[in-house]
This record gives structure tokens, sequence and C-alpha cells, in this order.
């Protein structure tokens, strides 16, 4: 095992997804299921202003790390402040709250969410980029560490030398950055205008496979220094971000699974609604694998099973609009646009048994038969 003779005492990741699959509530899991006393604060970066003008400056976002010390603290006020008695003055205790907050919030970690929005693009003049710039620059002095940013009377206190910031964004254009850079050979797949001839006519350019580009996704495209300076980062911050990774795109299986297993499904959410009405919704396994493939053609991630589930559902829910104990099958036909979904009246006795066959497989999102009037119907 080799030995560093130094490192580095403080460390940044950059963390660049393809699609949409939440990278601070990852985090936030973590340390949840972990149980571990670390305050985590997500700051939606393209809000931020620069110092001095109107808005969110660069230095309140230790105002959100500090709340969450302190919803850390209120989980158990006597592990992190000591024995409090009745004799204790109420100003004694804050104090000793303060002290624990800013120490835990100098242990914290902050999420830059969205952090590809404040870069400077190259086609950009320098007073339509000021803000950019700007807030990069005011970046560095909290990233570097130390103290007395902001005016919260506790914020001037914290530390940020041992905080943990995290750059999280789309960064939609540093792919084709990072493949210009390994591939400099390789033909564009457009071009604007009249494209060259060639020197050698029998000589065919060389252009990017299926098979090379999911290799250079798999390995190569870790962005380098040379690479972020391009997109739009100044070199100072860039120095900074020494750790970098990315995540790989979700793919159709991880959101079929999303939609059958997550508490949070929203296919689920759908059939809870049409449940207040006292209706039925029903999905078929090969709809939900469907609405799967076209989120992840369209790259919309997690989010994009709403949409393609909402166009289906919502014109049959307000069809539906004062009727109950309508059933409702989405297949995968329904979803391809070649059949409209089934909707067929059903009543207690007409309901087949929990354990007759089907014609296909159907995801009904609850283990439990829905019970009406103290009958049960599947």
């Amino acid at each position: 095992m080799e030995h560093y003779p130094y490192q580095s005492p403080k460390e940044l990741e950059a963390l660049i997804r393809k699609s949409i699959v939440g990278q601070d509530d990852g985090v936030r899991t973590v340390i949840r299921e972990c149980n571990l006393p670390i305050p985590v604060a997500v700051i939606a970066t393209n809000t931020l202003t620069s110092s001095g003008y109107k808005g969110r400056n660069v230095e309140t976002i230790l105002v959100d790390l500090l709340q969450d010390a302190f919803r850390i603290i209120n989980t158990d006020v006597e592990k992190y402040v000591g024995d409090i008695s009745d004799d204790d003055d109420e100003d004694e205790i804050r104090q000793r709250a303060g002290e624990v907050a800013v120490k835990l919030a100098g242990k914290g970690i902050i999420i830059l969410d969205e952090a590809d929005k404040i870069r400077v693009h190259p086609l950009d003049r320098r007073e339509d980029s000021f803000f950019q710039r700007s807030i990069q620059q005011t970046l560095l002095k909290i990233i570097e560490g130390g103290t007395g940013f902001g005016e919260h009377p506790l914020t001037p206190r914290i530390d940020t030398t041992d905080i943990l910031f995290i750059f999280s964004g789309a960064f939609i254009g540093l792919d084709e950055i990072t493949k210009r850079r390994l591939r400099p050979e390789a033909e564009p797949e457009t071009t604007l205008g009249f494209r060259p001839a060639p020197a050698n006519p029998d000589h065919e350019p060389k252009t990017a496979t299926p098979e090379t580009q999911e290799e250079l996704t798999a390995r190569d495209l870790i962005p380098t220094t040379e690479d972020l300076i391009e997109f739009g980062y100044i070199p100072e911050l860039v120095g900074r971000i020494t750790l970098r990774c990315r995540y790989n795109p979700i793919t159709a299986e991880t959101l079929y699974n999303i939609l059958r297993e997550s508490d949070i499904s929203p296919a689920k959410e759908f059939q809870k609604m049409f449940r207040r009405t006292r209706n039925n919704l029903e999905y078929t396994n090969n709809a939900l694998m469907e609405i799967a493939r076209q989120a992840e053609k369209l790259q919309t991630g997690v989010r994009g099973l709403r949409n393609i589930i909402g166009n289906i559902a919502y014109p049959i829910y307000y069809e539906l609009s004062g009727k109950t104990n309508q059933r409702v099958l989405i297949t995968q036909r329904t979803v391809n646009g070649e059949a409209p979904a089934t909707i067929r009246a059903f009543s207690c006795e007409s309901e087949p048994p929990s354990g007759a066959p089907q014609p296909e497989r159907r995801f009904t999102g609850r283990r439990e038969s829905l019970t009406r009037r103290g009958k049960k119907a599947t």
C-alpha cells in the first residue's frame, strides 16, 4: 500500500449527470440511513447573485447549513447541548446550542445544485457574463476556507475549511468538449455550410460508432481541467475541484423498477388519485416497461415518467368525472397511442376472485384489494 507524504486538506467534488437522477437526494438518503450527524444544505446556484445586488448572495448559503445543524441538535438536545435543568438560563442554553451548531456546520456538506448555470459561455460578451464571473470569484473565498462570511450572528464564526462542497448539474455540452479532445480526428455529426472535400477521396472520415461511443462514456468521459475551463469556469475555481465523477445515464430497467417498487412512484400516485373518486387504475407490466423506454429515449429521467403517465391518465380522469366503480386498464398499445385505454364498470358481485387467472399480468400498486362496503374487489 502506497503512502503519500502530502494530502490536500481541502477537496471538492463535481458530480456530472446526463439524466435527472437527484444527486442531492442521494446524499441526503445516505446520511439519513447511516444516522450521521452531518448537516446538509442544497443551494440552487442559479438563484445566487453578486454581493451588493438584490437577491441572495453567495455568503448566505451558510445560513441554510446552520439551520440544518440546529435541526440535528433538536433531534436530541441533551446529547449535543448537555443536561438541561429548570434552573438553567435560557440565554445560556441558546449560547451552548449555537456553539454546537457552529461546530457541526463546520463539518457539513454544501451541495451547489445547477452549478453548470454559472458558467461563462464563450459566445457571451464580457458585460453579459458579469454575474457568472462574480459568483465564481465569490465562491473562491468560501471554498478556500476561513471565517467571517455572512451577516448572520453565527455564520461569521463558521470555519469553511472542512466543509465539503459538491458541484452538481447536467453540464450540457461538456461531453462534446471531452469527445473533441479525445478524438480530434472524428467527423462531426452535423456541419453548417459547405463541407470541404477530403484530400484523399478514397479515405473515409473516422466517425464514432455506437460501440465506440459507449466505450468513451464508460471509461474516458471524466472531464479534465482544460475541459472545465473551456466549458466556462475560471481557472482558479477549477483548480480547487479535485474530485470529479459522473453519474451513469439512468436505464429503462431502473425506471421500470422505480415505477413498480418506489413508494413515491408516479404510477402509484395516479392510482391513488383515481381511488379518491372510487375508480380503479391498473397498468400491465408491458405498459410500465414501455413508459420506462420512452422516458429513457427522451432522456427526461425520473421526472419524465410523470409526464408520460399524465398525458394518458389525465384525460381519462376528467372523462370519468362524476362516475364511480370504473376500472381503467392501460396497456402497452395505450402507451404507444395505438389503442385507447380499456374502461369497464365493475361491481363487488361481478369481480373475479383474487386468484383467478388474468390474460396479462397487471400492476395494481396495492398489496390488498380495494374494500368497499365491507366486501373486497380485486
